[in-house]
């Protein structure tokens, strides 16, 4: 766990040069870090408490993961044109509900994870993130 924490850190470049996005990345790491020690340390015979929690996590991270990366796209988008900004925005809502179908068609597919809360935790992890407000970088003329 301790080598996969030094390679996450070393490899996101955003802990080094972004300071105002170092705290979702360091939860993301922080998140990955847990999901990985909790794979590795359920079997199928855990309780289902454990599955719970795991699925929450699991949930919540890939939530706010991609809800980064559409207020990423989003961010981008805010200073181009009215045009570029919605087809954006309109990519970015399709990537989610593809996303949403996509989770909950293999959590159905392969009840490993509890259905119910790994869902939940996937849209409140792509709604705190979305909640962020948007700034534009240059001054509109």
């Amino acid at each position: 766990i301790a080598i996969l924490a030094a390679i996450l850190g070393a490899a996101n470049f955003t802990l080094i040069y972004y300071d105002w996005l170092m705290m979702p990345v360091t939860l993301i790491i922080f998140l990955s870090l847990i999901i990985a020690l909790s794979l590795l340390s359920l079997d199928l015979q855990s309780p289902r408490r454990q599955w719970l929690i795991l699925g929450i996590l699991i949930g919540l991270g890939i939530g706010l993961l991609n809800g980064l990366v559409c207020h990423g796209g989003l961010v981008w988008a805010m200073d181009k044109t009215d045009k570029v900004f919605y087809w954006v925005w309109a990519a970015g809502f399709g990537y989610r509900l593809l996303f949403f179908g996509l989770a909950f068609f293999v959590l159905v597919k392969n009840p490993m994870l509890p259905l119910a809360p790994t869902i939940l935790a996937l849209v409140a992890g792509q709604f705190v993130v979305g909640v962020i407000p948007l700034k534009r970088n240059k001054p509109k003329h």
